[in-house]
């Protein structure tokens, strides 16, 4: 048989019934239609989806950021606290010290 395309065909396994929809077995134009709305569907809830699951991933990359940064926050202040300690010491060394030189320098006075 023939299946030369053409603008209407005139086969007979390409006449569509409603019994037996088309007969080539291909779907009714209509049929075609809602198996097209299914998958403009399904692609709607897969985008759906993809983006809830974008979505949780950046809350997550932003808890994540928000955390390292907490972390970052109480090292500096660590580090501070830690030099504040050490400017301590240096500022008390250096007390005694002149003092002790002081001390040392008044005895030699004396002598």
């Amino acid at each position: 048989m023939d299946r030369t395309p053409g603008p209407i065909s005139l086969f007979h396994d390409t006449h569509w019934t409603v019994e037996k929809g088309w007969a080539d077995g291909a779907k009714s134009p209509h049929e075609h239609m809602l198996d097209l709305q299914l998958e403009s569907e399904l692609s709607e809830t897969q985008i759906c989806e993809q983006l809830q699951r974008q979505d949780e991933l950046i809350r997550n990359q932003q808890q994540g950021l928000q955390n390292q940064r907490a972390l970052v926050e109480q090292v500096m202040q660590r580090f501070e606290s830690f030099m504040q300690n050490q400017r301590f010491e240096v500022d008390g060394v250096e007390t005694n010290t002149g003092a002790a030189a002081r001390k040392e320098n008044i005895a030699n006075d004396f002598m």
